[in-house]
């Protein structure tokens, strides 16, 4: 049994800048939001103008298979142009593989649905993001990294596409996907200049099991394609690797691959992408180190940004860790060494925001792609460049 930690103890110092991103933030990117995803896929005749991604199945063979799936989940499955909602859909296929998978005679094969969606949803985010490369600069994910004011050391973030890390690349920073550790395993105090860390904790689209058909052995011919996924990443795009062949995943070179033709292509037969569905820990499971980090870099924010983030209801999961790090122990009001800034247009979201987070937080209604960061001093980690 793992032994408990104990909730004792003297706070740790708050001194890290913080910014947690949701869909609204990739959305001011030019990506689309999680109710859009099945537009993509699946379109009905006046969603024309979405761009189709079919790149594992037709576009004939996904409206086949995705109407099938809807007559066996809804009563109003088959009506002409029903869509479910993406978080209801996600859910149901996920609770019918965990629960009744491989059951005799199951009208839906939900494991091979899930599979075929997160790997075509995960080409068409990579492709999106790719094609953002060049105007990297225009984004304003640039602008949050290159803020005199004092940068995020941490970018905490439920997206799986790959526009933070890029950015920052972009902006001439190194980026860490977990916080850095001494060999013996224990945090680094401090992080090294110009570095930033950026905590996905659903997982992303470049991101697969090391055992995945796709991914090379060690030693085997460009290898260097894929490496752990605690390896600090520069613009440089060296062709070398830090893999050691038992690692349980591993990240394909997606944003800093050398080959720029490569930075939109899928790598793996199935990303490891938590979707939208009530109750992930399952799925979470094997990302326990990135929560891990998450919990602690949260807990010692100085400030935090909560950047295009709805607080929707099956979150429950990013919404009891947004609640449980910004308090004292004990506490039911927000921290008074914190400072929680909520950004979005939505009036909705400040309202969920305040039921869940407390009264204490500040709120800007602005769109991610016209808010400005508020002048800080640098916080530790976050130094400008």
């Amino acid at each position: 049994m793992a032994e408990r930690r104990s909730g004792g103890g003297r706070p740790p110092d708050r001194r890290l800048g913080v910014m947690f991103l949701g869909a609204g933030a990739s959305k001011a990117a030019g990506l689309p939001l999680t109710d859009e995803l099945l537009r993509h896929i699946w379109p009905r005749a006046f969603e024309a103008g979405y761009a189709r991604w079919e790149t594992l199945r037709s576009a004939k063979q996904w409206k086949a298979d995705l109407e099938a799936a809807a007559r066996v989940l809804y009563p109003d499955g088959g009506s002409p142009e029903f869509r479910p909602v993406v978080s209801d859909f996600f859910t149901l296929l996920e609770v019918m593989e965990r629960v009744h998978g491989g059951r005799e005679r199951l009208p839906l094969d939900p494991g091979d649905l899930l599979k075929g969606l997160r790997a075509e949803i995960a080409q068409g985010l990579l492709a999106t993001a790719a094609a953002q490369w060049r105007r990297a600069s225009h984004l304003p994910h640039d602008g949050w990294f290159k803020a005199p004011q004092g940068r995020p050391a941490v970018v905490i973030t439920s997206n799986w596409d790959t526009i933070v890390e890029q950015s920052a690349v972009r902006a001439g920073l190194n980026v860490q996907l977990s916080w850095p550790r001494t060999r013996s395993g224990n945090r680094l105090v401090d992080l090294p200049p110009k570095t930033v860390v950026v905590l996905k904790l659903h997982g992303s689209v470049d991101w697969g099991r090391g055992d995945d058909s796709c991914v090379v052995d060690v030693a085997a011919t460009k290898s260097w394609e894929f490496d752990r996924i605690d390896t600090p990443i520069s613009s440089a795009a060296l062709r070398k690797h830090s893999r050691e062949g038992d690692e349980l995943l591993v990240r394909h070179r997606s944003y800093d691959h050398p080959v720029a033709s490569a930075r939109g292509v899928r790598r793996f037969d199935e990303p490891h992408m938590a979707t939208m569905a009530a109750g992930k820990e399952a799925f979470i499971a094997d990302l326990g180190e990135i929560w891990d980090d998450a919990y602690w870099a949260l807990s010692r924010a100085s400030w935090l940004d909560i950047v295009g983030y709805s607080f929707p209801a099956d979150d429950l999961e990013l919404r009891t860790l947004l609640r449980v790090t910004t308090r004292k122990p004990g506490q039911a009001g927000l921290a008074s060494d914190v400072e929680v800034s909520i950004v979005n247009p939505s009036p909705d979201t400040h309202e969920r925001a305040r039921s869940f987070l407390g009264q204490d937080i500040s709120s800007s209604f602005a769109g991610a792609e016209s808010w400005n960061m508020r002048r800080r001093r640098p916080t530790k980690g976050g130094d400008t460049l």
